[in-house]
C-alpha cells in the first residue's frame, strides 16, 4: 500500500514538471527582433508638403528660368492711347500718320536733347492738326453746332496758356534733362488730345476724313 502512494505521488510530481517545461518554451517563442510602433513610424517617409496651385517652389534643376520677351521696336506708351465711345474711331485714330512719324523719330533719338527736339517738332505738328480739324468741322456741322463749336475751341484756346505753363512750373520743380522731355511730351499730348476730340466728332460726319500731316 505504501508503495502504491509513492508511486502516485512521483507521477504527479512528473507531470507537473512536463507542465512547466511546456509553458516555458512557450513564453521564449518570441521573435529575435521586436517590432517597435514607433521605429515602423519613423521608417515611413513623410509626405511632401502640397504647393499651392500644384506645383513646387523648389526649382527643378536642369529646368532653367525663361528669359523676359524683347521689347518691340516700338513700344506702347509712347504715345498715350486715345479711348472714345466710338471704337470705330479710336481705331482710325490710331493708326494715323502722325504718331507713326513720331514713334520713328523718337526711337532715333540718342540724348534726351534729341527727345525734346522731337516732341516739340510734333507738339508743333499737332497744333496744325487742330487748326485743320477745327476748320473742317465749321463746313460740315449745323450753324447751332457752329456757334458751340467756336464757344468751345475760344475755351481751349484761352486755357492753353496756363496749361503749357503748368507743365514747365512742374518741370522746372522737378530738375533735370528728363523733366525738359517730360514737359515736350506733355504739350504735344496736349495738342494732340485736342485735334483727337476735334477729328473724334469730324469722323461721326465724315468717316473718310483725311489727316493734314503731309509727312
Amino acid at each position: 500500500m505504501k508503495n502504491k502512494w509513492i508511486a502516485l505521488l512521483l507521477a504527479a510530481a512528473l507531470g507537473f514538471t512536463a507542465l512547466v517545461g511546456c509553458t516555458g518554451e512557450n513564453e521564449k517563442e518570441e521573435p529575435d527582433h521586436p517590432v517597435s510602433s514607433s521605429s515602423s513610424s519613423a521608417e515611413e517617409s513623410v509626405p511632401e508638403t502640397p504647393v499651392p496651385g500644384g506645383e513646387s517652389s523648389t526649382p527643378v534643376p536642369g529646368n532653367p528660368v525663361e528669359p523676359a520677351p524683347e521689347p518691340p521696336e516700338s513700344s506702347p506708351g509712347q504715345v498715350l492711347p486715345v479711348e472714345t465711345e466710338n471704337p470705330n474711331f479710336d481705331e482710325k485714330f490710331q493708326d494715323n500718320p502722325i504718331d507713326k512719324a513720331y514713334i520713328q523719330d523718337n526711337n532715333q533719338a540718342i540724348s534726351n536733347k534729341d527727345m525734346v527736339e522731337v516732341s516739340e517738332k510734333y507738339a508743333g505738328i499737332w497744333r496744325e492738326e487742330v487748326a485743320a480739324a477745327y476748320d473742317a468741322l465749321l463746313e460740315k456741322v449745323t450753324d447751332e453746332r457752329k456757334e458751340t463749336l467756336k464757344k468751345e475751341q475760344q475755351a481751349w484756346s484761352d486755357g492753353t496758356e496756363a496749361a503749357l505753363q503748368e507743365f514747365h512750373d512742374d518741370a522746372q520743380a522737378v530738375g533735370g534733362s528728363m523733366a525738359q522731355v517730360d514737359e515736350a511730351s506733355r504739350v504735344m499730348d496736349y495738342y494732340r488730345g485736342r485735334a483727337a476730340t476735334l477729328y473724334e466728332e469730324l469722323y461721326a460726319l465724315d468717316p473718310n476724313y483725311t489727316y493734314h500731316f503731309a509727312g
